[in-house]
């Protein structure tokens, strides 16, 4: 099925990391959502990501991976429009 994630990995890694590899990881954490096989799936990925609070939510830090919709390159301000945008579409809302 699908490997488990390291959350704050790839948390840090969307604060710290090259704008190309911000884009990279961001689409492909949609990509896990979008190709899911099942909506089943799609649901565990997204309980998942909820879980492990992918674009901090819940902690007060400087620097905030949802930062990144305020980005100055408009690439990475549009792939993470993208992931907001398909976290929103696919649960409704109720992220």
């Amino acid at each position: 099925m699908y490997s488990p994630l390291n959350y704050e990995k790839i948390k840090q890694d969307l604060i710290h990391q090259n704008e190309r590899r911000q884009m990279a990881l961001l689409q492909a954490l949609r990509w896990r959502l979008t190709r899911a096989e099942t909506p089943e799936i799609r649901q565990k990925i997204l309980t998942s990501y909820a879980a492990g609070d992918i674009i901090n939510c819940h902690e007060k830090m400087r620097y905030n991976t949802y930062d990144l919709i305020k980005s100055q390159n408009e690439n990475v301000k549009q792939y993470m429009a993208r992931f907001v945008n398909t976290l929103a579409t696919l649960n409704q809302g109720n992220f």
